[in-house]
């Protein structure tokens, strides 16, 4: 058997350029599959960082609508505060026989200033509205503390002395704080 390949020296270019143009396309394929899926995760990354952004951006915002807020705490005196204090208890029916600050106390956000207060008070009635006046106030009070007595702190020159009350009056010493932002 003798086989001649006579039409194939004439095609050998032909087949050989179309074997590398084969090879070619497939060496295309692999890259632009390697290309899109480069594209693809760096799309997903620029998404993740666009909303990264913007939640970004909605927490300066936040910070912005903060700041009045915390001004707002910020811009209270002691002169303020004592006379709101004075004010509401009278409101409630009460006399403030004293007032005096305590030591203030620093956390790391915020700043609280308590006072002792003593008031006399006609009724257990006044002391709730009181307490309550103070609570729903729109400067933040906390009444720490609360104690009712029968007797009154009656004055005696530039002291207070300690006497059993009379027509039943109560005694009360109130512990409240407010605090400040930093």
């Amino acid at each position: 058997m003798n086989f001649k390949l006579g039409p194939l020296p004439k095609d050998k270019n032909k087949i050989l350029n179309f074997g590398i143009l084969i090879l070619a396309f497939i060496i295309a394929i692999l890259v632009f599959n390697n290309f899109s899926k480069n594209i693809l995760s760096l799309n997903l990354k620029k998404a993740e960082e666009l909303q990264k952004n913007e939640l970004s951006s909605k927490v300066v915002g936040l910070e912005k609508e903060l700041v009045p807020l915390k001004e707002f705490l910020n811009k209270k005196n002691m002169d303020k505060i004592i006379n709101t204090i004075n004010n509401k208890a009278i409101e409630a029916g009460l006399r403030v026989v004293s007032f005096k600050p305590q030591p203030e106390v620093s956390n790391a956000n915020y700043t609280v200033y308590p006072f002792d207060i003593n008031l006399i008070a006609d009724n257990y009635r006044a002391i709730g509205r009181l307490v309550s006046s103070l609570e729903n106030s729109p400067e933040i009070f906390i009444v720490e503390g609360v104690d009712i007595g029968g007797r009154t702190l009656q004055r005696r020159g530039s002291e207070f002395q300690n006497e059993v009350s009379q027509k039943g009056k109560l005694s009360v010493s109130l512990k409240i704080s407010t605090v400040m932002a930093k």
